[in-house]
């Protein structure tokens, strides 16, 4: 039997223990709503296209696990906003690290690329989007343009051609290469 010395301290410390372990839930609880507002603030801000504002606080919610990939995303598509392609970058090929599938991040990925004249690498993350969805039009039209830019008019008519003879009645894709010809810089 347990006397009354020997229980008083195993019962103190358990109810510490207890008290530590509901604090840390409650904390993490706290923490992650917090994360959350941060995010719907930053969502205001980007809706309003005050970028620093809405940078700040997607920065302040992406320390949560549970925002982190949204809050990086929109980042990036800030840095987009902002003509920083190069961050840009950096931004969508952490994300594509941990989802190396994922077709809209591969096509800001691909887009980021073409505004910095890295024209091949465009080409190829575009292919491979193409790859998963074959039938992709807003893909091929950007395929079509990078390989306009990057020289190769005989692949981007030919991408052109494959786009009318599957959307006829779109008329604008006529029009597809002819619009940027003064335009090749992306």
């Amino acid at each position: 039997h347990l006397k009354k010395k020997q229980i008083v301290p195993i019962l103190i410390i358990w109810i510490v223990l207890l008290f530590s372990l509901f604090s840390c839930a409650t904390s993490t609880a706290l923490r992650e709503s917090l994360a959350f507002e941060y995010f719907t603030l930053a969502e205001e801000y980007y809706e309003l296209k005050k970028w620093d504002k809405a940078l700040e606080f997607y920065t302040k919610s992406s320390q949560s696990e549970n925002v982190y990939t949204n809050s990086l995303y929109k980042i990036g598509l800030i840095f987009v906003e902002q003509k920083k392609y190069d961050k840009a970058e950096n931004v969508f090929d952490d994300l594509l690290k941990k989802d190396t599938k994922n077709a809209t991040i591969l096509s800001q990925l691909a887009f980021v690329k073409s505004k910095q004249k890295k024209f091949l690498e465009a080409i190829y993350l575009y292919e491979d989007i193409l790859l998963m969805y074959p039938m992709d039009q807003t893909t091929k039209k950007n395929l079509a343009l990078v390989y306009w830019y990057n020289g190769d008019t005989e692949k981007a008519r030919s991408i052109q051609k494959e786009l009318i003879d599957e959307n006829p009645l779109d008329t604008s894709l006529k029009d597809l290469l002819k619009e940027d010809e003064g335009n090749k810089a992306g």
